[in-house]
């Protein structure tokens, strides 16, 4: 899910200083583990930007190059 919002140009965006921040996701985490709780933050983050698994194509594979123009 957020290969495919990333791809969607979803993920970043442009703060008023000119920085590159999250556009509402934040897949951070406050550990070097990711929980199950954090997992549910970030799928419902997804969610609410038009993601779900339903968007996913199980043919993808996950990992690769993503072009950005």
């Amino acid at each position: 899910m957020l290969k495919l919002a990333f791809q969607r140009k979803l993920l970043f965006t442009i703060n008023s200083d000119g920085a590159i921040v999250y556009n509402g996701i934040d897949p951070r985490s406050s550990s070097y583990v990711m929980t199950k709780i954090d997992c549910t933050k970030i799928t419902t983050q997804l969610k609410d930007k038009g993601i779900t698994m339903a968007d996913i194509d199980t043919n993808d594979k996950f990992w690769g190059t993503v072009t950005v123009d």
